[in-house]
């Protein structure tokens, strides 16, 4: 017989919110035993980690984590958030801020976030984000950014940023941008800019610019420019400029300049000048001026709207030149030689 105010027979069908523990010492009932058996509604707290992690029952009887054990303050637990006794530390997700201690002021939210060695005002926002050795002031913002060793000051933001060895106040944004060994301020801008060993502050912004090996101080902006083997200085601006290995402190601005193969201190301004192996030291000036094998130390200033090529060293190959029909040498001036075919000038005195 029931008595008034007496608890109601099992299975207590009709009641929720019940909520019991799993204790340190409790050999009778485990988490793994609540599993699936938990009432809808039901809390349970799981007092053999430290701190304790929260549980809720759902209709089907399983358990839902909402707070993780292993972080330094977690939000469920939180009674003022927002006011003068909030928290100076936050980690919200499984495993995240899993450190001891997690860094004063530091942030963590989302699964395994700061979760090993979060440095003092960091932030990693994103599953596995910032997880192994977050450094002092970094900020991590994606899936897998800042994951592993990113330095102090530096900031990823963007699924896959910064992912491994991010350098000290560099900044990567943009899906997988500087994903691998950035240098110390160094900046990628664009999905995969500066995706691969980009070098100390060098500058990569456009999808996949500066994306595998961009030298020290080299700057490129612009779709897929210096995407491969960017020499230490040099400068690529444009879609496809100096897009595969450009010498050190070599030039190219316009599309596809100086594309493949760009020596050394070389320059290339214009739609495809210099556009395939231009030599060192050499200059090429105007659309598709010395596009083909230009020399070294030549110079091809080309307007003629199509392509002007010169392959021989130490050359000056200019066009077009205006021609004078029976007339007289100026006063002034030296007798000329120019040859139409190959665009080559030379003069005698």
């Amino acid at each position: 017989m029931a008595y008034p105010g007496s608890p109601p027979p099992p299975p207590y069908t009709d009641i929720t919110g019940i909520s019991r523990a799993v204790m340190k010492d409790n050999a009778q009932e485990t988490l793994v035993n609540y599993d699936g058996n938990a009432r809808p509604g039901e809390l349970v707290v799981n007092l053999t980690v430290d701190p304790p992690a929260i549980y809720i029952g759902n209709n089907l009887g399983q358990l839902t984590a909402i707070s993780g054990g292993g972080g330094a303050t977690t939000w469920a637990t939180l009674g003022d958030k927002n006011n003068a006794n909030g928290p100076t530390i936050i980690a919200l997700g499984l495993e995240a801020g899993n450190t001891t201690p997690q860094g004063a002021n530091a942030i963590a939210i989302g699964t395994n976030a700061g979760s090993n060695a979060q440095g003092n005002t960091a932030i990693a926002i994103g599953t596995n984000a910032g997880v192994t050795n977050q450094a002092e002031l970094a900020i991590a913002i994606g899936s897998q950014a800042g994951t592993t060793d990113q330095k102090d000051g530096a900031i990823a933001i963007g699924n896959f940023v910064g992912d491994t060895n991010q350098g000290y106040a560099a900044i990567a944004i943009g899906q997988n941008a500087s994903h691998t060994d950035q240098g110390d301020g160094a900046v990628s801008v664009g999905s995969a800019a500066g995706a691969q060993e980009q070098g100390e502050t060098a500058v990569a912004v456009g999808q996949q610019a500066g994306g595998s090996v961009q030298g020290k101080d080299g700057v490129a902006v612009g779709y897929i420019a210096g995407q491969v083997n960017q020499g230490v200085g040099a400068v690529a601006v444009g879609r496809a400029a100096a897009n595969d290995t450009q010498g050190a402190n070599a030039i190219a601005i316009g599309t596809s300049a100086a594309s493949q193969a760009q020596g050394e201190l070389s320059i290339a301004i214009g739609f495809e000048a210099g556009v395939n192996n231009q030599g060192v030291n050499a200059i090429a000036i105007g659309t598709q001026a010395g596009a083909n094998a230009q020399g070294n130390n030549s110079i091809v200033l080309n307007a003629t709207g199509t392509y002007l090529n010169a392959t021989t060293a130490n050359t000056l190959t200019v066009a077009p030149i205006r021609t004078i029909i029976n007339g007289s040498l100026p006063a002034g001036f030296f007798n000329m030689a120019y040859n139409p075919t190959t665009g080559e000038i030379i003069y005698w005195s």
